[in-house]
């Protein structure tokens, strides 16, 4: 398969150029195979004194072991003489003698073509956009679904029912924030795994995907029982009245069902993202949620019903929708390529995926845990103010999510298609593409936060149902959120591309200190000692996530791409079977190399054959563990093209 910017020869005879002229990278790889060449007199293998040598393919010059003579060649670039009188697989130089042969060959050479920068990281923005403006476009329609029942409940309900539905939802999401790490994590694997582009590599991808959703379960439950026992009790901490916990109380059982059936559902959902159809999920997405709005309209004006009633309705049409999703994908045989996987037994599944899923989604728990412990603890800093306060910060994380679902989406497509650059082994190009994408969020961060301060009073009286107390708090923070949102973008921005450079920890790692040392002590300051409103706390936040910003992008600049390489490769061996991994005997095709298609041609070049090798018929034995990421994609490519066998 031809990768992302590469044009030419192959890469292997590129990095064997530059070897040879001292500009290789790090030490020589080599893979090693026997060859069996036939008796010019007998058309066999075997039986003459000639019959087996050893070729050496890698980024250092190719050795042939010829009855005590020895040869140099250039893969693909023949570059020595040949003094055996034998049929020469490589060329017709029997009757040549050695500076013709080399004369002959330097006059086929053909320097690659330069790539071009500026088109290769166009071409990159456009991947990344293909994936953004499905993504952008799906989570304004989910945060804008979720505003306009909001809008719905305050106006056509009552204001309990308001307080109560905001509340539990928003604790949801702070209890649930352990699957969101955990999906994370899951995503970045099966995206990795995904990328080899091959049968191994679904696979993997499919067993990846199965682990998400027994994990997400095993996880969730604990979680959800905890939230039905303790909703109640919370809110009255916070200063809401009985009727209210009550109404949380019951309405908290159908919300935890409905999101563990949500997030484990949207597990196996990743995959049609990452295989290029998030443009179809989008369009789904978008009539799914004008039906499930029309239908709560009507249900509530007509039926006028409780908390408990709107809440059964919301989880009734979410599983009808789960139903007509999976049927239209499944006829379109999406899902295809991950059966394999996806249906390996429980007891079954890969220890290896297992543990490197595990490895990754802990630091990323973490990560979000202590943000949302900083949430939390402004939460109750917010309702040691009063009641309206407290309400005013729960609302006001629709202002947050407002401004930055465009940005933060765009931040996290572009580190997904970042890290599928990675595992190309594309570091010069991911390196650029991802200084881009760093530009390009904020500079939609910029535009979010205008639009934000230009309507802020139409999205707050919608928002509050016209509550004049809830608005004004509300409009007294939005200029600080305005103003510093494009700044937090960019160390946002960086903290993404830092997950797909597998930085994780370290990003934790900062966002407990800043959480420690500088938001929660200059929240208290503000709130306690200054007797600041809610005003404080954003503030507060403004300032700690610049911070964070600011080390997160030192982090980015600093970073060992070549290891991040080295940790894709991991991800997705953890996957393969450990059979492929043993040297096999492979057999290629009696096709000509005229009869190869482009993209053929490309991969038997980056093996290790050129037009001449190739028409000679060598058959040879590949070691995979001494195979390069490249050379490993090759292999499987040609095996699904049937122009390698496995013997």
């Amino acid at each position: 398969m031809q990768q992302k910017g590469k044009s030419g020869s192959s890469d292997l005879d590129n990095d064997l150029l530059s070897n040879e002229h001292g500009h290789g990278h790090g030490g020589p790889e080599e893979t090693t195979f026997d060859v069996d060449i036939d008796d010019p007199g007998t058309g066999t293998g075997t039986g003459s004194s000639k019959a087996t040598r050893t070729f050496k393919f890698g980024r250092s010059k190719t050795k042939r072991q010829l009855s005590g003579e020895e040869d140099i060649l250039t893969i693909g670039d023949f570059t020595g003489g040949c003094d055996f009188t034998g049929g020469c697989m490589f060329m017709d130089c029997g009757a040549q003698s050695q500076s013709q042969a080399q004369t002959q060959t330097q006059s086929q050479k053909v320097e690659p073509p330069m790539r071009n920068p500026g088109k290769a990281r166009r071409k990159e923005i456009r991947s990344i956009n293909a994936v953004a403006i499905p993504w952008m476009f799906q989570s304004i329609i989910s945060e804008g679904s979720s505003i306009v029942t909001l809008m719905m409940i305050s106006n056509l309900m009552s204001l309990r029912d308001l307080l109560a539905y905001s509340n539990v939802w928003f604790m949801i999401y702070l209890a649930f924030v352990i699957n969101d790490a955990w999906y994370h994590a899951l995503y970045r694997h099966v995206n990795i795994s995904a990328a080899l582009d091959t049968a191994d590599g679904y696979t993997a991808a499919g067993r990846y995907i199965k682990i998400g959703m027994i994990g997400n379960i095993i996880i969730a439950i604990p979680l959800s029982v905890v939230g039905v026992l303790c909703m109640p009790l919370i809110l009255e901490k916070m200063g809401y009245d009985e009727s209210i916990a009550e109404i949380s109380q019951y309405y908290t059982i159908v919300a935890v069902l409905n999101n563990v059936f949500d997030t484990t559902t949207g597990i196996a959902d990743c995959v049609l993202d990452i295989d290029g159809h998030a443009k179809w999920g989008a369009i789904f997405d978008f009539w799914d949620t004008i039906f499930s709005t029309v239908a709560t309209y009507f249900f509530i004006v007509y039926a006028s019903p409780s908390l408990l009633e709107l809440g059964i309705l919301h989880f009734g049409l979410s599983i009808l929708s789960t139903i007509i999703y999976f049927k239209m994908t499944g006829r379109k045989g999406w899902f295809e390529k991950y059966r394999a996987g996806m249906s390996t037994r429980t007891s079954s599944l890969n220890h290896g995926q297992i543990w490197k899923l595990v490895k990754m989604a802990l630091p990323l728990t973490a990560e979000a845990i202590i943000g949302n412990i900083e949430y939390a603890v402004f939460t109750v800093f917010a309702a040691s103010q009063g009641a309206a306060y407290a309400a005013a910060w729960i609302l006001l994380s629709y202002v947050w999510s407002m401004i930055g679902i465009v940005p933060d989406t765009f931040s996290s497509a572009a580190s997904c298609h970042v890290q599928r650059l990675i595992s190309y082994e594309e570091v010069d190009l991911a390196k650029m593409v991802s200084k881009r994408s760093v530009y390009i969020a904020t500079y939609i961060s910029i535009i979010c936060s205008t639009l934000m301060w230009i309507f802020r009073n139409k999205f707050i009286g919608c928002l509050t149902g016209g509550d004049g107390d809830l608005g004004g708090i509300l409009l007294e923070v939005i200029p600080y959120i305005c103003l510093c949102y494009p700044l937090m973008t960019v160390g946002g921005a960086a903290s993404e591309l830092n997950d797909a450079l597998h930085l994780y920890k370290k990003v934790m790692v900062t966002m407990a200190i800043v959480t420690v040392i500088i938001m929660v002590p200059i929240g208290y300051v503000l709130t306690y000692i200054y007797e600041h409103n809610i005003e404080g706390l954003v503030c507060a936040q403004c300032i700690g996530y610049t911070a964070a910003g600011v080390i997160n992008i030192v982090f980015f600049i600093n970073a060992d791409w070549e290891k991040a390489v080295v940790k894709a490769h991991g991800i997705s061996d953890a996957g393969t079977d450990s059979t492929n991994d043993n040297s096999s005997v492979y057999r290629i095709t009696h096709l000509e190399w005229s009869e190869l298609s482009k993209e053929a041609r490309h991969l038997v070049e980056v093996i290790g054959y050129d037009e001449h090798i190739w028409n000679s018929g060598v058959q040879f034995e590949i070691d995979r563990r001494k195979l390069s990421r490249k050379q490993k994609t090759a292999v499987s490519r040609l095996q699904s093209l049937n122009i390698l066998t496995l013997q």
